[in-house]
């Protein structure tokens, strides 16, 4: 049995209240470990076999382009419709969340996310599930005001990655098939016009060329018919007297520049040979080699010029070529002295230059001589001219108008024709849902925080609690602060060398044990980080490990 010792203590003087003080609270933290300890172990264990068993969510993304059909630009020239694919994009995040376009869907998956779907209620549970973990992400309304094509993404969080998978697979493709109806209706439609347009046109060209045919016949149109070759033939040739006009004016001015010419240059003249520069030819060549190199790089591997190395290679090359563009094209090979070969050229060409103006002089009045024959020919004009005009005025813009018409109309069938079968180029699809990913619910270091620091907590207001709520004096200070007179000695208890020799032996086992975990956790460690000793490891403790380190 432990005896007891009387300790003298000094009194100490009375002094005010003040509440504990630091020391109080460490020496409860002392006496009450246990009860400390226990709720922070309990929760932090808990929290971590809770983030184990609760089901987890994985979330993946599909993200895929619609193109702005750019034939429809030139097909609607002049019409009061449009084909594009922005006004589609408004509606489109309320045209997927909705049961009638979600349900089949859902029944070729055979989705459910642990729901009843044979039970009304929570079929509507399952379907407010699936609208709020369905995030669909389309180009606001400035992005859409401007053309080419715009990036969809769907992203949706589920609790079975295959399922998800396949799901936002098949949301991806009843869209498009969707937005494929919906477009191929607006080209219907403006098709139709087009056509009915086309054959209004035809008739209209078909009953006027019948009225000029009518026309023709006629007895005087011979007269017509002399006239119109004699016009068309003076047309002819005053465009022929203006171009011979312009070629003489250019050549004169032409041999005015090389008589110039002739006169400073000399018969004889001292030639330097140059020959091309070696040191810009194998810069050329290292030019290529990094061009290749950045074509791999985008080409090949699929990066964009937001990639670091694709930025890099570029200023590399530009700075390469701000050399090569330094660099003189040839250098100095030595010097010869000879004939003037320039001189010699210049004079050939003013003498091929006079020939051809005299040769043009004499079309020029071979031309001028024809038109005035031509013009004392005509002699009268008079209303079959007029009419014979008419005719042909009338009969040539309704044949521009309907030749116009029906190119828009060729242009749209062929869009329509395009936009029949899979084939129509109006998506693609930039990233398909990946079938591993990690759960993003639960997140296991989360929940041990979360678990760590409530027990923690729980720990501490319970010491606190069974602290302050003891009626047993621990301390010399509790006596004091309560009672109005001073401590003078207290009672210590002495242990026995049995007790001794028990505690002594106690904390040897708890220092063993302590160290045999900790080295076996260490080895665990050891083994899971090494790809040849991770095999040793049961599959259970792996798949702890990963949920740990990993998240998944």
């Amino acid at each position: 049995m432990p005896t007891t010792e009387l300790q003298p203590v000094i009194p100490q003087p009375m002094e005010q209240d003040s509440g504990p003080a630091l020391s109080e609270y460490l020496g409860i933290f002392r006496r009450r470990i246990k009860l400390i300890l226990i709720p922070f172990i309990l929760c932090f264990v808990l929290s971590g076999v809770v983030a184990y068993v609760v089901p987890p969510e994985f979330e993946q993304t599909t993200v895929f382009k619609i193109n702005d059909p750019g034939v429809s630009k030139n097909i609607l020239a002049g019409l009061q419709a449009t084909i594009t694919h922005k006004p589609l994009l408004r509606t489109m995040s309320s045209d997927i969340k909705t049961r009638r376009f979600l349900r089949p869907i859902v029944e070729k998956v055979r989705l459910n996310e642990g729901f009843n779907l044979s039970d009304a209620l929570e079929e509507t549970d399952f379907y407010k599930y699936i609208f709020k973990n369905l995030q669909i992400q389309v180009p606001n309304d400035t992005q859409r005001d401007r053309a080419g094509p715009d990036i969809v993404r769907i992203t949706y969080k589920g609790r079975n990655q295959a399922k998800n998978v396949e799901f936002l697979n098949e949301i991806r493709e009843s869209y498009k098939e969707y937005f494929r109806r919906q477009y191929r209706e607006t080209i219907r439609g403006i098709y139709d016009q087009q056509r009915a347009r086309v054959r209004d046109l035809r008739n209209e060209v078909a009953r006027l060329e019948a009225a000029y045919e009518a026309f023709r016949n006629g007895d005087d149109y011979h007269l017509v018919g002399i006239k119109r070759a004699h016009l068309k033939e003076i047309a002819d040739l005053k465009s022929r007297e203006n171009d011979l006009r312009l070629e003489i004016k250019g050549l004169e001015a032409q041999l005015v520049q090389v008589k110039v010419q002739l006169r400073d240059q000399k018969k004889t003249s001292h030639i330097q040979n140059r020959v091309t520069n070696p040191q810009k030819l194998a810069l050329k060549g290292l030019i290529d080699a990094e061009r290749k190199v950045l074509n791999q790089m985008i080409d090949v591997q699929g990066w964009s010029d937001l990639v670091p190395a694709v930025q890099e290679q570029r200023e590399k090359i530009t700075r390469m070529e701000e050399q090569y563009a330094a660099l003189a094209d040839d250098v100095v090979g030595g010097a010869t002295v000879q004939i003037n070969p320039v001189y010699v050229q210049l004079q050939n060409d003013r003498n091929n230059l006079q020939r051809q103006i005299d040769g043009a002089r004499d079309m020029l009045s071979q031309v001028l001589r024809r038109i005035e024959k031509l013009q004392g020919e005509l002699t009268r004009e008079n209303d079959l001219t007029r009419t014979d005009t008419n005719f042909q005025n009338e009969i040539r813009k309704l044949k521009t108008n309907e030749a116009n018409v029906a190119g828009r109309f060729d242009r749209i069938k062929s869009e329509w024709q395009r936009i029949q079968g899979e084939g129509s180029d109006l998506f693609e699809t930039m990233e398909l849902p990946n079938p591993n990913t990690k759960p993003v619910f639960p997140s296991v270091p989360l929940f041990l925080a979360i678990g760590a620091g409530f027990g923690l907590l729980l720990g501490l207001g319970l010491a606190f609690l069974k602290e302050f709520s003891s009626l047993t004096y621990l301390t010399p200070s509790q006596v004091q602060s309560r009672l109005t007179v001073p401590i003078l000695g207290e009672v210590a208890e002495i242990k026995t060398e049995e007790e001794l020799a028990a505690e002594r032996a106690r904390r040897r086992r708890n220092w063993i044990a302590g160290s045999i975990l900790l080295g076996l956790v260490a080895f665990v460690h050891y083994c899971y980080f090494d790809p040849d000793m991770i095999q040793i490891l049961p599959p259970v403790l792996v798949d702890i490990l990963n949920t740990l380190y990993k998240g998944g």
